[in-house]
C-alpha cells in the first residue's frame, strides 16, 4: 500500500555543537523528528494525522524546554552530551585525595591521642568485635550505667544491644574489614568514603551547568563544607558512610539515568542507620511531585491543540482511527513510566527502611525510643515551643553554615532540598546542643542534598554562561568562608590537630598489657583502647572489672572530676584493690580480694621546670606565687559546639604551709560578658592546695577553654574560715 505525507516531514535541522562556557563543548537537546507515515485509509485521514503529528511534536518539544531538576531522571540522555574534559577530572581527583589524606589522618590522630570517646566510637568497636564472637549487636559499654546522659537507661530493655538505641545492618558489612584492620582502619575508610563523595558531586555540578567549571565548584564546595569535615572527627558512624551513597544515587539517576544502580546505592544507603530511611522517602517523593508536575503539562500542552475533525462531524461513514503513535511519543511515555518507577522505588525503600528500624529500635528499648527525650522540651511544648528552639544561637549558626555551604544556591531549586528536611528537623527541634547546631556527625545525611540543591541552581542558568560563571565563583567563595569560619581542616574555625604525647603512649601500652579476656571499667576516652574485649564499662560502673584504668587527665565525662575523685576512694579505702600504676595522671588498679586498704596521690603531670623567666604574681597575702601560665591546644583535639577546647596550664608554689580547708579557684572571661566559673577538676581533687609542699612547683590545669570566646582568666584562694579572695588577672 502506498504512503501519504503529511507535509510536516524533517526539514533536515543541522545540530551544530554548542560552545559552554570557558569553552566547553555542550550537545544540545535532540530534536524531535517532525515527520509522520500513516497507512492508507479515508480521504481524511491525512488531516487527522497532522494533528496527531503536531501533538506528538508537541509532547516532545515540551519535554526539551521543561528540562528536569536534578531532582529527576526524566530527560533524554542525549540531553547530558557534553564534553567531559580529563583535566577537569584530575583536578577533583586530586582534591578528593587530599582532603581524605588529611582527614585520615585528622581522625586517627585524634583516636590515637586519646580523643575518641565510650560513645561513639566505643560501643561501635565492641559491636564489631562481637560479631567476630558470634554475637550480634551486643556491647557492655551501658551496662550498670547508673552515670548521667541524656538518656533515661533506666527504661531501656536491652541495654545489652545496640538495636536498642540504633539500626546498622551496615555494620555487618563491614566485618571483615574490622578484622583485617581494626577500628583504625574503618576511621580511615569513612575518610575515605567522604572524600569520594567529590566525584558525584562534580558529575552533577557539570551536567547541571553544562561546563567542568561549574562541576569543580560543586565539588570544591562539597569538600570545602564544614558538614562533611565535621562527621569525619566525630568518631565512626555508619550515617556519616550514607552521605557518599546518597549523593551517589542523585547522580546515578540524574545523569547516567540507571534506575538500577541509583536503585542499589540507595538500598545500600538505607543500610547504614535508621534515620537514612526518612531522607531516602522524601527523595522518592520529590521525584514522584516532579513526574505528577510534567505529566500535568504535557497533558495540559497536548490539550491546547483544536481535535481533529473525524468523519461523523460531516455525516461522512467513520472509519477506524489511525494509528499515529510516534517513536518519540512511546520513548517519552517510557520515561515516564521509568521515572514514576524510580520515584516509586525509593520512595517504598526510604518508608521500608523507616519503619523496619522503627519496630526494631522499639522492640529491643521495651516499647519506646530512646532519644524522645531530645524533643521533649521542644516538640513537646507544642507550637511554642518548637518555634523558640529555633531562634536559638546554635540554630543560627546552623542556618548560617548550610547557607554558606551552598545552600543560598540551592533555594532556586528548593525541591532539591526537600530531602535534606527530616535531618533538619530532627536536629534543629532537639534539645542536645550538638544536634541543634549540626555538629558532629549529625548533618552528615544534610550535605549531599546541600550540593545536589546547588547543582540544580546553576541548572536554572546553564543557558546564561556568563551569569553561571559568576554563580560558580559566588558558590566556590561562599564555601571558602564557611570553612574558614567552621571548618575543621587547616585555617579552618574548628581545626584543632591532636597531639601524640607520651601521656598517651603510656596509656596505650597498659591498655595492651591487660589480659584480653579480663573485663575492666575505664574512663570513657580509655574504653576505645579497651572495647574490642567482650566486657568493658564506662567508670563509675565497675560490677565484675578486674580492672578499672582511669585517665585523670582526660576529661570526665559523663560524670564529673568530683565523682570520679570520690567514688575511686570509695573503692580503694575498702580494701580489695591494688594499685599497679598511677604516673602521669593514669590510674590503674587490680581486683586483689586480700588488698588492704589503701591511700593514693597519683602524679597528673611531669613536674614543671624549675627555671622560671615571668614575673612572679603573689596571691594569699604572698603564701602562694604564680610562676607560669601559659594557654594552648588540648592534646586531644578537644572541640565542643562553641569551637576548638584548649587547656590553661598554670604553675604554682606554697610560700609556706597552707591552712586546711585552703581551695583555689578560676574564672574565665568570655567576650559575651559571661564569667564562668571553674573548680570541678581533677588536680585540684587529688592534690588540694593545703597538700602542696611549700618550695615545690604544682602544675594545675585548667582544661576545657573556649578558646573562641576567651578573654582573660582570673583566680583566687580562700579558705572555710575566710571569705578574703585575692585575686589577679594575668
Amino acid at each position: 500500500m502506498s504512503k501519504l505525507r503529511t507535509g510536516l516531514e524533517s526539514v533536515g535541522v543541522p545540530r551544530p555543537r554548542l560552545r559552554g562556557a570557558r569553552g566547553d563543548a555542550a550537545q544540545p537537546p535532540s530534536e524531535a523528528p517532525l515527520s509522520v507515515s500513516v497507512a492508507e485509509g479515508t480521504t481524511n485521514a491525512s488531516t487527522g494525522a497532522t494533528d496527531e503529528a503536531a501533538t506528538a511534536s508537541t509532547a516532545a518539544a515540551d519535554q526539551t524546554a521543561n528540562a528536569p531538576s536534578l531532582a529527576t531522571s526524566q530527560a533524554a540522555p542525549e540531553e547530558a552530551g557534553y564534553a567531559r574534559p580529563l583535566w577537569a577530572f584530575v583536578v577533583v581527583v586530586a582534591m578528593a585525595t587530599g582532603w581524605a589524606g588529611e582527614f585520615a589522618w585528622l581522625a586517627l590522630l585524634r583516636h590515637f591521642a586519646g580523643g575518641s570517646h565510650a560513645e561513639d566510637l566505643g560501643f561501635t568497636d565492641q559491636v564489631l568485635a562481637n560479631f567476630l564472637r558470634g554475637q550480634w549487636f551486643r556491647m557492655s559499654i551501658y551496662q550498670g550505667a547508673t552515670w548521667n546522659t541524656e538518656i533515661d537507661l533506666g527504661r531501656i530493655a536491652r541495654p545489652d544491644s545496640l538495636l536498642a538505641f540504633h539500626f546498622e545492618p551496615m555494620l555487618l558489612l563491614l566485618v571483615p574489614l574490622y578484622a583485617v584492620g581494626g577500628i583504625s582502619l574503618l576511621l580511615a575508610i569513612q575518610a575515605v568514603a567522604v572524600a569520594a563523595g567529590a566525584l558525584p558531586a562534580y558529575w552533577l555540578g557539570r551536567y547541571g551547568s553544562g561546563s567542568a567549571v561549574g562541576g569543580l565548584a560543586v565539588a570544591g564546595a562539597y569538600l570545602l563544607s564544614p558538614l562533611g569535615q565535621w562527621a569525619v572527627l566525630a568518631d565512626f558512624h555508619t550515617s556519616t558512610l550514607a552521605a557518599p551513597l546518597l549523593l551517589l544515587a542523585v547522580e546515578r539517576l540524574v545523569v547516567k539515568k540507571s534506575t538500577v544502580q541509583a536503585l542499589l546505592a540507595s538500598g545500600l544507603a538505607a543500610t547504614a542507620r535508621e534515620d537514612v530511611g526518612p531522607a531516602l522517602a522524601a527523595l522518592g517523593l520529590v521525584i514522584l511531585l516532579r513526574y505528577a508536575a510534567k505529566l500535568t503539562r504535557s497533558r495540559v500542552m497536548r490539550g491546547s491543540f483544536p481535535s481533529p475533525r473525524w468523519p461523523e462531524d460531516t455525516g461522512q461513514v467513520a472509519s477506524p482511527r489511525p494509528d499515529v503513535t510516534t517513536p518519540e511519543l512511546s520513548t517519552a511515555r517510557l520515561r515516564e513510566r521509568k521515572t514514576w518507577l524510580e520515584g516509586a522505588g525509593i520512595l517504598g525503600l526510604g518508608l521500608g527502611a523507616t519503619i523496619v528500624g522503627a519496630a526494631v529500635i522499639r522492640s529491643y528499648s521495651g516499647g519506646g525510643l530512646p532519644f524522645d527525650a531530645r524533643y521533649a522540651e521542644t516538640i513537646g511544648r507544642g507550637l511554642g515551643g518548637s518555634l523558640a528552639a529555633l531562634e536559638r544561637p546554635g540554630v543560627l549558626g546552623y542556618a548560617q553554615t548550610l547557607l554558606l555551604s551552598g545552600g543560598w544556591l540551592g533555594l532556586s531549586a528548593p525541591l532539591a532540598l526537600v530531602p535534606a528536611l527530616p535531618s533538619l528537623a530532627l536536629n534543629a527541634l532537639s534539645t542536645s546542643p550538638w544536634m541543634a547546631s549540626g555538629k558532629a556527625h549529625y548533618s552528615g545525611l544534610v550535605l549531599p542534598f546541600i550540593v545536589v540543591g546547588a547543582a540544580a541552581g546553576l541548572r536554572q542558568v546553564r543557558s546564561r554562561p556568563r551569569l553561571m560563571l559568576v554563580l560558580s565563583a559566588g558558590l566556590v567563595l561562599s564555601s571558602a568562608v564557611g570553612y574558614v569560619l567552621e571548618g575543621s581542616g587547616p585555617l579552618g574555625g574548628n581545626y584543632a590537630p591532636a597531639s601524640l604525647t607520651q601521656h598517651a603512649l603510656r596509656a596505650e601500652n597498659l591498655a595492651l598489657s591487660l589480659p584480653s579476656e579480663a573485663a575492666i571499667s575505664a574512663s570513657s576516652a580509655l574504653v576505645p583502647r579497651l572495647s574490642h574485649r567482650a566486657h568493658v564499662y564506662v567508670f563509675p560502673a565497675v560490677l565484675d572489672a578486674e580492672y578499672v584504668f582511669l585517665d585523670l587527665q582526660a576529661s570526665p565525662a559523663p560524670t564529673s572530676a568530683g565523682d570520679v575523685f570520690l567514688r575511686t576512694h570509695a573503692l580503694i579505702s575498702d580494701g580489695g584493690w591494688e594499685v599497679q600504676n598511677s604516673d602521669d595522671g593514669l590510674l590503674l588498679v587490680r581486683r586483689a580480694p586480700d588488698a588492704p586498704p589503701a591511700a593514693i596521690t597519683p602524679s597528673l603531670a611531669e613536674n614543671p621546670n624549675a627555671n622560671f623567666t615571668d614575673l612572679r604574681r603573689s596571691y594569699d597575702d604572698g603564701r602562694v606565687s604564680l610562676l607560669s601560665a601559659d594557654i594552648g591546644p588540648s592534646r586531644d583535639a578537644a572541640v565542643d559546639v562553641d569551637g576548638p577546647r584548649w587547656m590553661l596550664r598554670t604553675t604554682w608554689r606554697a610560700e609556706q604551709r597552707l591552712s586546711s580547708g585552703t581551695h583555689l579557684d578560676f574564672w574565665l572571661s568570655l567576650r559575651d560578658g559571661q564569667q564562668v566559673h571553674v573548680w570541678d577538676i581533677a588536680p585540684l581533687w587529688w592534690n588540694p592546695p593545703e597538700q602542696w609542699t611549700p618550695g615545690q612547683p604544682v602544675t594545675i590545669d585548667v582544661p576545657d577553654v573556649p578558646v573562641r570566646q576567651f578573654v582573660s582568666w582570673q583566680a583566687a584562694f580562700s579558705d572555710s574560715d575566710s571569705d578574703s579572695n585575692t585575686d589577679s588577672e594575668p
